[in-house]
């Protein structure tokens, strides 16, 4: 312990100051340790900025070996205090740690190698533990959006079904209902007029049947331009500005095929959202003589990774026989998708 080596030189008087630094330093210490941040936040930065102030000032009256104290705050702050470091905090830290290497050369120059090797490992120890932290803290917010796209897609599906079962199912049943009581006040006096209206009454629940199961269907097949639609929705609460151009040359393609092209175009806008920082997309469609064309181009940020983040867009461009070009630049990602007209059938 530091304290015992003041005891054995019989330095009374540093003994004595430095007793008092030790106890503020241990006081500190546990303050950081079992308090929770909410009941540290007041206080937190001078807490800090003392925690500090002790340890210059023992590696001061003992030696600057102390320095090996600040590897608490090392592995603490970043950890524990990334959300909340302020100013304060940093320069606390910082010029602790230059004003024991300052005190070293001049008082202390035989520890000069040791308290150098130390205080690189401190600081690149602080920096990798602070970039660990804002990745970790990176990913949860990308996270936390996925699960609001998810969510928003969800609600919005939900609504169109609602929309759909309400417009299908609702004058349905009120006709069912008027002809089922007219065909029970025509049974007795007109039996003929209430067995059409009881015919009538089952071609429209056969009807509404074939409806409500096309309903279903849609739940599992998309429409490109009820994609589109949804997409600009999403990227106008994203505030992206989405400009579109030639969807309509895809309404003659099968539904299981604008299924897959809506996929491509729902993981692209999802990439958008999380990963480029973009504030405009466009979504061009253009017809060649053999072949469709889509371009999806977004004046975002430039994918370090662009083709293990689009690793799925590229399986379902695949499954339609198609080829995908990735174009990264400094302003913004391209999609170059090129799909046979006969595999759009």
């Amino acid at each position: 312990m530091p304290i015992v080596t003041l005891y054995l030189n019989h330095q009374t008087k540093s003994l004595i100051v430095s007793i008092v630094i030790w106890f503020i330093f241990m006081l500190t210490t546990c303050l950081l340790t079992f308090l929770t941040l909410n009941e540290l936040k007041r206080y937190l930065d001078w807490i800090i900025a003392i925690h500090c102030c002790c340890i210059v000032s023992l590696a001061f009256f003992i030696n600057p070996s102390i320095v090996i104290l600040f590897v608490f705050l090392t592995f603490y702050l970043p950890i524990y205090f990334f959300n909340v470091l302020s100013r304060l905090i940093l320069v606390s830290y910082f010029v602790s740690l230059f004003a024991i290497m300052l005190l070293t050369c001049v008082l202390f120059k035989a520890l000069i190698v040791y308290v150098i090797i130390i205080e690189c490992i401190l600081i690149a120890s602080f920096i990798i533990n602070y970039k660990n932290e804002e990745k970790h803290v990176l990913e949860q917010r990308i996270q936390h959006q996925e699960q609001q796209i998810n969510t928003l897609l969800a609600e919005q599906e939900r609504q169109r079904i609602a929309q759909d079962l309400h417009d299908t199912l609702g004058h349905v049943f009120a006709s069912i209902a008027i002809k089922s009581e007219l065909a029970q006040n025509l049974i007795a006096s007109q039996p003929h007029q209430s067995k059409v209206q009881m015919e009538d009454i089952q071609t429209i629940s056969k009807d509404t049947l074939n409806q409500v199961r096309r309903i279903v269907d849609h739940v599992k097949w998309i429409t490109f331009e009820s994609e589109v639609e949804r997409m600009e929705q999403l990227l106008l609460q994203a505030n992206v500005q989405f400009k579109v151009n030639g969807t309509e040359l895809l309404k003659h393609c099968s539904i299981q095929k604008q299924t897959t092209l809506a996929m491509i175009l729902r993981e692209a806008m999802n990439n958008v959202i999380k990963h480029s920082k973009a504030d405009c997309v466009i979504l061009s469609i253009k017809e060649h003589k053999r072949m469709v064309e889509i371009v999806i181009q977004d004046n975002g940020a430039m994918l370090k990774d662009a083709n293990v983040t689009l690793k799925s867009i590229a399986e379902r461009v695949n499954t339609l026989n198609g080829n995908l070009k990735v174009v990264t630049s400094d302003s913004g990602l391209k999609l170059l998708i090129w799909v046979q007209k006969g595999e759009l059938a």
